[in-house]
């Protein structure tokens, strides 16, 4: 062997001794060190987990806890008891009376384990009604404060009984917990049922993964969809007005609820007029002249036209006084004179001249059917004598022919001029304010003049040419934009009731007859006078 192998032979010597020696050492040393280690640490981790469930028992237990404190019992008898008298009082809180709650009378077990025994005990309920009340219901028993579940539901749509009308046939069970043995720990002595706990039980919902009420009925109320479809049917109203004045009339017809279609119009006094509509229900909301208003609403459960008479609500207008009227002639000379008169249809008669004698008066009598009557008087002279314009009063109004104005040498000569007599009125209402004024024409052509007014019994229309109706004695003679014209019908005084004041507010117009108010309203707009009634 040369020396070269004796050297390679040295080095794999020393290699297979060193891997030998290695080898002893982590079988004699290292490997029972590595597993020692693994063990403790598995067996800390198990004393950490064992830790974890001994300080969680008083968590286990409240959960426990929770648990019993939501059911009825401990005992199967007792628990069917409490629970049926429960299922009852809730189908009665939401109407069904009569809902028919069959007992399953063998309870279920559902787990066993150390002669701990859990149950479940059911009942099937059974209703039949609209739609939404069975949902309510429904609604009832996922809201109960105690452990339930309703495990079996069918609902089945009974046409016979009405769209809306469902049978619910359902089965509702609720948890029955072991009695526990004696525990020596403190947490397992303090387990109660509902029924040991009395009025200290839970009543909040036990469930808390069920939709809110609200959301329940915008989401289940309105969407059955055991329904059939149907058309609306087509209704007839019937309308009828006997008011003496016009009156306003909507009407809403409904189907399912909603509104299918809204009518309007104005009926005329003594007329009727039909409305048709789709729907199952009507509802009529109407408004008199005077802003009264009124309600009504009519369901078509059988089919038939409905025929709807407005009541008489407008008092009966009083015909206004006739128009009496004397002619005073005092002059010297016999005096002519010519009567016009307008009727209440604004149709005008020329009556023939008359005389009267000197120094004489001339009763014309009353004229019953006249708006207002002209007089214009003649001097024997022929000279004019100004005409004047009366209108309807209680009491005889006179038209008086002054003595004429003769001149001599061109002086005039002095006339004794006869002194009116003023007449003061009594103070207007300060409860009543004048809001608004208005002239219109009527379907019929008449030409109406109204003053609408704020008063003690709320919302007036007074209408033009009514005595009576403004003050206890004055009546509403037109309007204009600064306020309504109103005369006294004891004194003959004009009066402006300014628009936004009281009736005590008004001011009275330098005006004797109406030919002269146009005169006297501009005189009062401009502030020259301002008298006060």
């Amino acid at each position: 062997m040369n020396p070269r192998e004796k050297r390679l032979a040295l080095i794999f010597g020393v290699a297979v001794g060193c891997y030998a020696v290695y080898f002893l050492i982590d079988v004699i040393y290292l490997s029972p060190i590595a597993s020692y280690e693994g063990e403790i640490k598995r067996y800390g981790d198990d004393k950490a987990e064992l830790t974890e469930l001994v300080e969680s028992e008083g968590d286990l237990a409240q959960t426990w806890r929770g648990f019993a404190n939501r059911t009825f019992s401990d005992d199967d008898a007792v628990a069917f008891d409490k629970f049926s008298r429960r299922l009852k009082e809730t189908a009665t809180l939401h109407g069904f009376d009569s809902a028919l709650i069959t007992k399953i009378s063998k309870p279920t077990t559902i787990s066993e384990e150390n002669k701990l025994r859990t149950t479940t005990i059911k009942y099937d309920i059974t209703v039949k009604d609209e739609y939404a009340r069975v949902i309510e219901l429904l609604r009832g028993l996922y809201d109960a404060p105690y452990i339930s579940q309703i495990t079996d539901l069918v609902l089945t749509p009974d046409p016979d009984a009405g769209r809306n009308v469902v049978k619910l046939d359902c089965r509702v069970a609720t948890v029955v917990l072991p009695k526990l043995p004696p525990k020596e720990t403190e947490y397992f002595d303090r387990f109660a049922t509902m029924q040991k706990l009395e009025d200290k039980a839970p009543s909040d919902p036990w469930r808390k993964d069920v939709l809110p009420a609200s959301a329940y009925t915008v989401a289940l109320n309105n969407q059955n969809i055991f329904k059939a479809f149907e058309p609306a049917p087509r209704q007839q109203v019937i309308v009828e007005n006997l008011d003496l004045k016009t009156v306003g009339v909507e009407l809403a017809f409904m189907w399912e609820g909603k509104e299918t279609v809204v009518r309007q119009s104005a009926i005329q006094p003594n007329k009727q007029q039909t409305f048709f509509g789709e729907g199952d229900l009507v509802e009529l909301k109407g408004a008199y002249a005077d802003g009264n208003v009124f309600t009504m609403k009519h369901s078509f459960a059988s089919g038939k036209p409905w025929s709807y008479k407005v009541a008489r609500h407008t008092p009966e207008e009083k015909p206004p006084p006739p128009i009496t009227l004397v002619v005073n002639n005092q002059d010297e000379d016999e005096a002519r004179f010519t009567v016009t008169i307008v009727d209440n249809d604004n149709q005008t008669r020329v009556l023939p001249e008359m005389v009267v004698a000197a120094s004489s008066q001339a009763d014309l009598g009353a004229f019953k059917d006249a708006k207002q009557v002209k007089i214009a008087g003649k001097y024997a002279s022929g000279k004019d004598v100004r005409m004047q314009t009366f209108m309807p009063r209680p009491t005889p109004q006179t038209y008086t022919i002054a003595k004429d104005i003769v001149v001599e040498d061109n002086r005039p000569v002095e006339v004794e001029q006869p002194v009116k007599v003023v007449i003061e009125d009594e103070v207007g209402s300060p409860d009543h304010i004048v809001k608004a004024l208005l002239a219109y024409e009527t379907p019929e052509g008449d030409y109406v003049q109204e003053m609408i007014v704020e008063g003690p019994d709320g919302r007036e229309v007074i209408r033009a040419g009514i005595w009576g109706t403004v003050d206890g004695d004055g009546a509403l003679r037109s309007v204009c934009a600064l306020g309504g014209i109103v005369q006294m019908q004891a004194s003959g005084n004009y009066y402006i009731y300014p628009r936004g004041k009281s009736f005590a507010e008004r001011e009275r117009l330098q005006a004797e007859n109406d030919e002269q108010l146009a005169s006297a309203i501009m005189e009062w707009s401009k502030g020259s006078y301002a008298i006060g009634g």
